[in-house]
């Protein structure tokens, strides 16, 4: 005979001093805490996919200042067309050193103003490096 025998089949009496807790709250009490504060930020990070930067070609470049120069023509008539642009986002170079990598982005909005000698491209108040831009493309109304 075990141990516990004599209670295992005995029905649950609830206590005449407290009301029984709500599952909600019971259910609480058994919820992870953080243990390590910050730990899951980290692991996080470091679940980040990075690739290397890819070179354009040729024709990719040739497509891009095409569009760039599009795109100041516009700007020189006091538009503000709304475009999509892809980017490069390298990662802190912690961690690689040898080899650029990052993340491709991709953002859509009004350009506001383009800066050939500073190589800049503002769209919504946001400004972006013209050297890491991969893609350019400006929308069609329809498109908006």
């Amino acid at each position: 005979m075990g141990l516990y025998d004599d209670i295992l089949s005995a029905c649950h009496t609830p206590s005449p001093r407290h009301e029984p807790m709500p599952r909600a709250d019971r259910a609480k009490q058994f919820m992870p805490y953080a243990a390590l504060k910050g730990y899951d930020e980290e692991i996080g990070e470091k679940q980040e996919i990075f690739v290397p930067e890819k070179q354009l070609s040729e024709e990719q470049l040739a497509r891009l200042d095409a569009q760039i120069f599009r795109l100041q023509s516009l700007l020189a008539l006091k538009e503000k067309p709304r475009v999509e642009i892809e980017y490069f986002v390298p990662a802190p170079a912690w961690r690689c050193a040898e080899m650029r990598v990052g993340q491709y982005q991709t953002c859509v909005g009004y350009a506001e103003k383009l800066c050939l000698t500073e190589r800049t491209l503002r769209l919504d108040g946001q400004v972006f490096c013209l050297d890491e831009v991969t893609r350019l493309r400006i929308l069609r109304e329809q498109e908006v």
